[in-house]
């Protein structure tokens, strides 16, 4: 159960905008505009978006909308009411109402007693969070159910208890008081600087809209005081079909699925006088510039230039609604690669910039340029922003900017058909949902592709260059907010954009000056000297003459697109422990970093109009690429790549950036308590350790000269294996390999572990806690407790199984324990952490809560683990544990990461096929006693617990807005 801010569901009328009448609620929008046309909807240049022929949309008599689509073979059926009403509906004494009213709709209606919903829907293989679930927004409520197994009795169940949400929550006084404890501890958890400050911005920019002053998570003080009448009066109010959508996709017929829905909800009905729709404001567009300077020493710097203007009018989705999209998408494209351009300077105006358009609050449109501060400049910044915007309205897109978003437009077009077969039936049904409330068209992809060729024929320049001026030139005057150290700047920072803004004009952009790719060969096309065909799994692997080890699966699970992994070295394990801080950044800088022929604009060139981009990581036990792509742009994705593994640049233009990078880097963690405890437990760990994450020092004065020093003999040198799944042959796959990866010069397979390489051992637990601090929220606190296992080896794939049912049945105590009886938790996470690499397993639970509960926790989760240990465990409860993992089993062979994971690494590790093949029969027979024996080898000890809560400075420190 999240808390979001939405997109609009709930639309004015005219009237109602005009201010004449009020007018009753609805759960859909007003018919938008549009185009008249004669043509017939058969006609190819039909300019409006057909609907998907195999969805049906309807109304029941009693006004409730629904939609059904069958979603053959899947054995799974995904249901979702979404009833129009959320915090926005709400009154001042409310404010938090709607969220406490989702959180009821599980603690007790006319078939479900209090206690009773999330495990009944358990024993049926349904956990709460990820098939049962539920949302909040500003202008929505949303219910969603997810069976992995379509079957009479649990669709009777699913649909029953969705029509005991309707109309049939009984809302006890009882229940809302046992309730306040849970969501006080989500309102905790949802409190961090950033979103504080975020809060903060949305008031000063929109002060004349409702949006801001309803969060859905609420006030404090509701939270703690409201009563079950209050819940209920606007449950009452609220609740009613003509408000509400249904939506069912699944392996059941249409028909089926709409009679399931007439069955259940055609009788409900709501007798209360509707209400009116809420005013939610419009923008003031006669307000000056201004500025609000935010003093949040645990934000990283930033600033950010927005202009508002109210929402644009709705237009029926077609051909004209796609041009729009199409014209924002070129003119935000090109702004943000110029902002991109500067930031990756040798003199950076700031690290990074990005450019958004979003409609807020069912009511304004907010474009804005966004930039992370280096070094806190934020002149620098903002003389940047303002001449970049000025220059973009002065002159708008060069040719050369528009023929490459042009480019990539077409690609996106073209590749629409290859990923709507890929859609999962929830991910359908939310589909249907938004299209039935944001005024679009539920459509199919070939549909999509036919709107989206017919307004690329409609695009031009000018039309760009023109939407830029409607939506950045012509709004409302620049709001800017700012994050900064300093506080009372607010008119220093407006006096200095109305002199920017009055400045001379900015010169005319200058065409990118490029260098042409320097990568197109890497020499003659590797060779084949060997193949194994694995047929049991559709796959086959091939060895290069260079070293080059090649695993491929052809797979149509997601047309039209190629997922890759490129796998080398030892990771951790390969790097001197006092450079792996400096190699984790640098492969995060990687791509940024340039090659040695051509830079990082280069890149970005090469790649316009391409599915075209990879990120490094270092793992465990190995360094990898990860990228994906469309088959037709396979070649120029692996030439990318062999690019940086045979040439990376590391160009000193990074450097000037790094300093601020890695500043806020430990800003935002030091203000989150579960970044804290985890810290605080790794340097409990006898060295030598392997840090999450090193001390600030030992990154100062780290540059681009070291991440070349330590990753580029790595880079060039290690054996590869590359992995590759997807809709492609396997002719065109080796052809691409051959020209790259093979193509380079040989790689020896070797050991490339350091014998000093450190590994994770836990001490023995002492019954004090460790305890830490964080400077984040003074209302927040994380209790971390960790039960060491063993290093893992390949024959201990059934013990880690067993050990993984086991963290499910531990997360199933802490939720009933923790979060429904005490009330002290929202959402209690359990990982069992078990792999490669030499490092000691542990078994982990992580509880954010109050910061006068964390005792209170600690104690409960040592009596869970003692209570398990000792054989307190079910045979119903291991079922609990059982059933979800075999039903979400059951679809993971369609999937293409399914056989990424599988196949990347098997050369040196062969037993993970083999691992992957038993996963079922594994799941399938461990039995209670081995649940029970896991449970009491590895929980009877105590664990090592680690209790992060706010410091002092944190809990009086509050940030101070000024402007």
């Amino acid at each position: 159960m999240t808390v979001s801010l939405s997109r609009s569901l709930l639309a004015l009328s005219a009237i109602a905008a005009l201010g004449l009448a009020a007018v009753p609620a609805s759960a859909l929008p007003p018919t938008p505009a549009g185009p008249t046309t004669t043509l017939s909807p058969d006609d190819p240049a039909y300019p409006l978006t057909r609907p998907n022929p195999e969805a049906e949309i309807g109304k029941l008599p009693n006004g409730l909308t629904y939609g059904v689509m069958r979603r053959a073979g899947t054995r799974q059926v995904s249901i979702i009411l979404m009833i129009g009403a959320g915090s926005g509906n709400e009154t001042e004494h409310e404010r938090g109402v709607a969220h406490f009213l989702e959180h009821m709709a599980f603690n007790g209606s006319e078939h479900y007693p209090p206690g009773t919903v999330m495990k009944r829907f358990a024993d049926i293989g349904v956990s709460i969070g990820r098939d049962q679930n539920a949302e909040t927004g500003f202008d929505s409520t949303t219910f969603s159910l997810d069976l992995s197994e379509v079957t009479p009795d649990r669709l009777d169940m699913a649909f029953g208890w969705l029509r005991d949400v309707a109309d049939g929550l009984t809302i006890q006084q009882s229940e809302v008081d046992r309730e306040r404890g849970v969501i006080m501890s989500e309102y905790v958890g949802s409190r961090s600087a950033l979103g504080d400050v975020a809060q903060a911005s949305e008031k000063f920019l929109f002060p004349t809209l409702l949006g801001p002053q309803r969060a859905p998570i609420g006030l404090k003080e509701v939270i703690q005081n409201v009563s079950a009448d209050t819940i209920r009066g606007f449950y009452r109010r609220w609740y009613r079909p003509e408000n509400a959508v249904v939506v069912a996709v699944g392996d059941l017929s249409r028909d089926e699925l709409k009679q399931r829905i007439a069955a259940t909800f055609g009788s409900w009905r709501n007798d209360t006088p509707a209400p009116p729709a809420p005013d939610v404001g419009h923008i003031d567009l006669a307000r000056a510039t201004a500025t609000l300077v935010e003093t949040e020493d645990r934000a990283p710097p930033t600033l950010q230039v927005c202009r508002a203007e109210d929402k644009d009018t709705p237009l029926k989705e077609g051909v004209e609604s796609r041009t729009r999209d199409f014209e924002a998408a070129l003119w935000q494209n090109a702004l943000a690669k110029r902002l991109s351009t500067l930031a990756n300077g040798s003199k950076p105006p700031f690290i990074s910039a990005e450019v958004s358009r979003s409609e807020l609050f069912d009511a304004a449109d907010l474009t804005c340029v966004t930039a992370t501060l280096r070094d806190g400049d934020w002149r620098g910044g903002l003389n940047a922003i303002a001449a970049e915007t000025r220059r973009l309205g002065r002159y708008g897109l060069t040719e050369e900017e528009y023929r490459a978003g042009v480019k990539g437009l077409i690609a996106q077009v073209e590749a629409e058909v290859g990923q709507a077969p890929t859609m999962t039936g929830a991910q359908l049904a939310q589909s249907i949902v938004s299209n039935l409330t944001q005024n679009g068209t539920f459509s199919t992809a070939e549909e999509d592709q036919r709107i989206g060729r017919l307004a690329l024929k409609d695009l031009t320049r000018e039309k760009v260059n023109a939407e830029y001026a409607r939506v950045w030139s012509r709004a409302a005057p620049p709001l800017i907010v700012l994050i900064d150290s300093k506080p009372d700047q607010d008119a220093l920072v407006t006096r200095d954009w109305r002199l920017d803004e009055a400045g001379p004009a900015p010169k005319p952009p200058a065409e990118h000056a490029g260098h042409a790719w320097a990568y197109a060969s890497f020499g003659p096309p590797g060779t084949e000297v060997s193949r194994q065909d694995l047929p049991d799994i559709g796959a086959t692997r091939i060895a290069f003459a260079n070293g080059l080890r090649l695993n491929f699966k052809q797979s149509e699970n997601a047309q039209d697109r190629v997922e890759l992994r490129v796998r080398f070295g030892s990771g951790q394990e390969e790097v001197d422990p006092k450079d792996l801080p400096a190699a984790r950044l640098g492969a995060t800088l990687l791509r940024e970093g340039g090659l040695g022929k051509n830079d990082f604009e280069d890149t970005v060139s090469f790649c316009d109009g391409h599915a075209c981009d990879f990120d490094l990581s270092v793992q465990r036990d190995a360094f990898e690429i990860a990228g994906a792509t469309r088959p037709s742009d396979l070649d120029v994705e692996l030439q990318l790549i062999t690019a940086y593994l045979s040439d990376p640049g590391f160009r000193p233009a990074i450097d000037a950036r790094i300093p601020t990078a890695v500043r806020t880097l430990y800003k935002i963690t030091r203000s989150e308590p579960g970044f804290a405890a985890a810290l605080a437990r790794d340097n409990a760990l006898p060295p030598p350790r392997v840090p999450m994450l090193p001390e600030e020092r030992d990154l100062d004065g780290v540059k681009s000269a070291d991440f070349s020093r330590i990753l580029g003999p790595i880079l060039k040198n290690d054996a590869l294996e590359v992995t590759i799944v997807g809709d492609i042959d396997e002719a065109t796959v080796v052809n691409a390999v051959a020209k790259t990866l093979g193509a380079l010069p040989r790689r020896q397979w070797r050991d490339t572990r350091r014998p000093d390489a450190p590994t994770v051992r836990y001490p023995v637990a002492s019954a004090a806690p460790i305890r830490t601090t964080h400077d984040g929220s003074p209302e927040k606190a994380t209790v971390l407790a960790t039960w060491p296992l063993f290093v893992w080896k390949p024959e201990d794939v059934r013990e880690q199984r067993t050990l993984d049912l086991l963290a499910d049945i531990v997360q199933g105590e802490a939720i009933d324990d923790i979060r429904q009886r005490l009330g002290k938790a929202y959402s209690p996470q359990v990982n069992v952490d078990l792999g490669r690499g030499g490092d000691q397993g542990a078994l982990t639970v992580a509880i954010d809560t109050a910061p006068d509960a964390t005792d209170v926790v600690a104690d409960e989760l040592r009596k869970i683990a003692h209570e398990l240990a000792g054989g307190d465990i079910s045979q119903a409860e291991l079922e609990r544990a059982r059933r979800p993992v075999l039903d979400n089993g059951a679809t993971r062979e369609i999937s293409n990461p399914w056989w990424i994971t599988m196949l990347d690494g098997s050369w040196a590790h062969p037993e993970q096929i083999a691992a992957a093949k038993t996963w079922e029969s594994d799941y399938t027979t461990i039995s209670l006693d081995e649940v029970k024996a896991a449970a009491s080898k590895w929980l009877a000890a105590d664990p090592l617990i680690v209790i992060a809560a706010p410091s002092t400075q944190a809990a009086i420190a509050t940030p101070k807005p000024k402007g």
